[in-house]
């Protein structure tokens, strides 16, 4: 079987990240290996998963962690920073970066003041990939209820890790 998987793991694509994630010096963590495999565990049973809590205890570092121990396992990786709101963040650094990768540069102009139409061209695209793929949504607020359509849409094909301050209805 060592044999068997270690033939396995030598043809595993890299995971192609979509955009710019933020990184860590792992060297610099004192992080436990058990939450990061509690956490990624969670992502058996429910393709939606958050970490929350208070300002300041290390929910950002630890996704970050996360996808930096992980990357191996996932196909495709999306980082978008919501502190302004769900839809704000595909206009914002971190989305337009996304919107590049998906060939979607030149329409960002048709849909400037329409961030819920930008919104949806990119969840219409990464709903098309395939894989075990991995979005985190950074600084996610209550709001995110409002777009419980598009997160089921994109949670058939994505795993979603948010952080948040607040308890996130329907993330595990």
């Amino acid at each position: 079987i060592d044999s068997e998987e270690t033939a396995l793991n030598q043809y595993i694509e890299p995971c192609q990240k979509l955009n710019i994630i933020p990184s860590i010096e792992i060297k610099e963590s004192i992080l436990r290996i058990d939450i990061l495999e509690n956490l990624f565990n969670r992502f058996q049973n429910n393709k939606k998963v958050a970490i929350s809590g208070i300002s300041g205890i290390g929910k950002t570092f630890l996704a970050k962690h996360f996808t930096e121990h992980y990357q191996g396992k996932f196909s495709n990786m999306v980082w978008l920073n919501c502190a302004n709101g769900f839809p704000k963040a595909f206009s914002q650094e971190k989305g337009i970066g996304l919107l590049g990768s998906l060939g979607l540069a030149q329409e960002y102009s048709s849909y400037v003041g329409n961030e819920k139409g930008l919104m949806n061209l990119v969840i219409g695209h990464l709903a098309k990939f395939e894989g075990n793929n991995l979005l985190i949504l950074d600084n996610l607020d209550q709001s995110i209820s409002s777009h419980k359509d598009e997160i089921t849409f994109l949670s058939k094909n994505w795993n979603i890790l948010g952080t948040s301050q607040q308890y996130l209805q329907g993330f595990e």
